[in-house]
Order: structure tokens, then C-alpha cells, then sequence
């Protein structure tokens, strides 16, 4: 499997919920704030990193701008699976993967695209996690001050 293949295969799940693609990059534009998914290919194998991101959109300053977020990405088993599933040096075949990586998209993605639409949602839910580190800007931002 390509990198083309794979993008497609994201493509195709991530468009019917409204995410714009740019590259290896899904957004799904809200209000407040949007959402980002994106690959990243290691400079170290066959394999790419898997992020899914909050961006406030208060805090951005230009639309090509990408770097306002909250990483979500790194959250226990789904991590697990997904790097896995994006790891092309294991022994899956390109329809095993392909199966398993529509499977995981469309268990995952569809239940929490726009569940967090307004910053306050997003500092209830930045309160629960107990590992997810942020950027100083953020903490203040969201007046976060146990993080």
C-alpha cells in the first residue's frame, strides 16, 4: 500500500462527515473550533503517525496556520491499534489493512466529530484527561490551571 492508497481510504470516511482534505490533512471546520486529522510519515520506516487534533480557532491568526491545537492522537489503545494499522513494515496484507483501517475510522471518528464545538466543551473535557500535555498558550487560553 502507497501513500495514495492510504489516503483514500481515510478520504473516503472522513469526507461524508464534511473534513476537507489538504494533502495528508482532514479538517473539519467548526465555530470555535475545528478539527484536524493528520498523517505524518516517519523518517525512521515504513510507517506513519497518526494525529487527531482540537484547533481553536480564536488562536489562529492565519488560516495556514496549524500549530493552535490539542493532540488527542496519543490516547491509550486507540493509539495502539492505529499504529498498527499505519505500520507498512508488519505482516498485514494491503486488504487487511485496508478492511481493518476502514473498520477503526468508522468506529472511531464519527462518534466525536463536532462533540466539542465550543472552547468551554473543550476545557471540560482538557479537566478530565490526566495525560494530555498542552502548549502554555492553551492552558491560558482556557484559564487551565492544573495542567
Amino acid at each position: 500500500m502507497d501513500k495514495k492508497e492510504l489516503g483514500l481510504i481515510i478520504h473516503s470516511v472522513l469526507a461524508p462527515l464534511g473534513f476537507k482534505k489538504r494533502g495528508l490533512s482532514w479538517t473539519y471546520y467548526g465555530k470555535e473550533i475545528s478539527e484536524r486529522l493528520w498523517l505524518q510519515k516517519s523518517c525512521y520506516g515504513d510507517y506513519y503517525y497518526f494525529h487527531y487534533d482540537y484547533i481553536i480557532n480564536a488562536m489562529v491568526k492565519h488560516p495556514s496556520e496549524v500549530h493552535t491545537y490539542v493532540d488527542y492522537s496519543k490516547d491509550g489503545h486507540n493509539y495502539q491499534v492505529i499504529s498498527e494499522l499505519l505500520n507498512f513494515e508488519n505482516n498485514l496484507t494491503d486488504e487487511e489493512r485496508k478492511e481493518k483501517l476502514t473498520e477503526f475510522l468508522n468506529s472511531r471518528i464519527p462518534p466525536v466529530v463536532g462533540k466539542i464545538n465550543t472552547e468551554e466543551m473543550l476545557r471540560e473535557e482538557l479537566v478530565k484527561r490526566e495525560n494530555c500535555p498542552l502548549r502554555w498558550d492553551i492552558v491560558q487560553h482556557l484559564q487551565l490551571s492544573n495542567k
